[in-house]
């Protein structure tokens, strides 16, 4: 078993939940004979902290398996950076991309590109639900985004997913102002941010976001993904059909 695959699946746990993780572990696993550690044990550490991260509004998200087609700009504008999440790089403490907002309307595959964004960088994918997060006490809607955050630093380097960014970030009508509280808070933290974690912001309608967030330094770049076009149709469709064998 891999010393470093385990660290790595414990990544962005507390000391007292990695404790509980072996705890259970080692009830699971315990024998006449002793201790039974099998290989099976960073799956179980993943499953854990799965469930956990789960708790905090943050789902561990699959990477796309089907690439998309078009948007030849902002594929050549990715691939330039991804190596710059590469260890070979690492060394010469180059500055990693701090992330994109892409904006456009429903249905036009922000949400593969997303996933996409994840297998091109190689990296872990995180979903930050923030509707999961909010709370019933005062406070406590901020905290859980703030802690949700702070795991992200400490799994990165990851890319971070907030979906529909607009809807949870544009309300006006929040009197309680918890919405505008949580946008501070995520603000901060990307404008803060020294690198590792990739945000991927995703809008339907980017004039409900507010100018903050919009604000250059925040993201490294704003892209629009509209409806494909002819020669994009054509590039979408030859993805597919070869998906079953067909040319």
């Amino acid at each position: 078993m891999q010393l470093e695959e385990l660290a790595r699946a414990a990544l962005g746990l507390t000391l007292e939940e990695i404790s509980d993780f072996l705890r259970l572990y080692v009830k699971k696993h315990l024998t006449v004979t002793g201790i039974e550690i099998t290989t099976d044990m960073i799956s179980a550490a993943v499953e854990y902290k799965t469930g956990m991260l789960s708790q905090m509004g943050i789902e561990l998200g699959k990477s796309a398996t089907i690439p998309f087609g078009g948007l030849d700009l902002f594929r050549q504008w990715l691939l330039a950076r991804a190596k710059l999440f590469t260890n070979e790089t690492a060394a010469y403490n180059l500055p990693q991309p701090k992330g994109v907002l892409l904006a456009g309307p429903p249905g036009t595959g922000k949400s593969l590109i997303a996933k996409n964004i994840a297998a091109i960088l190689n990296l872990p994918l995180l979903q930050l639900d923030i509707a999961g997060m909010l709370g019933s006490l005062v406070g406590e809607s901020e905290g859980n985004v703030k802690r949700a955050l702070l795991t992200a630093s400490a799994i990165k380097p990851c890319v971070l997913w907030i979906d529909e960014v607009d809807k949870a970030l544009g309300n006006n009508s929040d009197s309680s102002g918890v919405s505008q509280r949580i946008l501070g808070t995520i603000v901060t933290f990307m404008a803060e941010s020294d690198g590792g974690v990739f945000v991927v912001a995703t809008a339907n309608d980017v004039t409900a976001l507010p100018a903050e967030f919009k604000r250059k330094g925040r993201t490294d770049e704003n892209f629009f993904v509209n409806l494909p076009t002819t020669t994009e149709r054509q590039a979408i469709l030859k993805i597919h059909l070869e998906r079953f064998g067909v040319q």
